[in-house]
Order: C-alpha cells, then structure tokens, then sequence
C-alpha cells in the first residue's frame, strides 16, 4: 500500500485588524483576547493544497460564552479551512477503532480527496493535522514575542 506524499507550508498570518481585549468573567478570571489574528499554511496531499486556517474564539472555554478560547484552533470551513481538514479535525483517535463509524467517515474524505481511500490514508492525514497545531501555537508566540 502506497502512503500519501504529504507536505506542510510555513505558516503565514493576518495581523491587520488585530484586537486585544479582555475576555472571561468573574468565575474563570480575565485573560487576554486577540480577535482578527488568523494563522494558515496548506497541507498538501498529492500535490493538491489543502489550506488549514487558524483563529482564536472557535469554541468556548467551560461552555461559556463570555469566555471564548483565546488558543489558536482550526476555524471552519466560513473561515478558509479546505473541507475535508474541518472532517478530520472532527476525529478522535479513539474513532479509529470504531470500523463501522471510521468506514462512514473515510466514505465521506473520498469524496473531498480521492487519494484518501484506506483508512491508514485517512489516519495519516489525522496525524499530520494533530502534527500541525502545536507548530501554529509556537508560531503565534513568535509573533506575540517579536511584536509586544
């Protein structure tokens, strides 16, 4: 079984219209926000770009709206991610001992990347996105460092 030839970008970002605000609330505590600051690079799979674009307040912290996470996380696909990351960043590792439910989910990356068609394929496209957050959260406290 032949593995995907896949390759990641350098990061680039978008700081133009970037804010810093306190967030949180009196149970959490406050903490800093930065809104508009977006990280992306490109996964290519098989010489096809697969852009994964980064941004902070996609979910919320303890479920609370007052307190949106302040990490960079996959946005979705609204946001500039390639569909088929958004699906796979929806994973578990766990899912892939789940046959019936891994099958349904590797059913659906065949439709947005025809190469995707075993399921250690489609793991393998898992490991490298799980791969590529730390890198964005190390390129975020680059930029803080060389811009405060």
């Amino acid at each position: 079984m032949k593995k995907l030839n896949i390759t990641v970008s350098p990061y680039d970002s978008y700081t133009d219209d970037m804010v810093k605000e306190q967030a949180g609330n009196y149970t959490y505590g406050e903490y800093d926000l930065y809104h508009n600051f977006s990280v992306w690079n490109f996964i290519t799979i098989n010489g096809v770009d697969h852009q994964a674009m980064y941004q902070t307040a996609c979910s919320y912290l303890h479920n609370d709206y007052s307190c949106p996470n302040p990490e960079l996380e996959l946005a979705d696909t609204n946001f500039g991610t390639h569909e088929l990351l958004t699906l796979v960043d929806s994973l578990y590792a766990s899912d892939f001992d789940d046959s019936e439910y891994i099958n349904a989910v590797l059913a659906d990356a065949q439709d947005l990347c025809k190469d995707i068609d075993t399921v250690c394929k489609l793991r393998q496209v898992y490991d490298c996105l799980i791969d590529n957050a730390p890198l964005v959260a190390e390129y975020e406290n680059f930029y803080e460092s060389k811009n405060t």
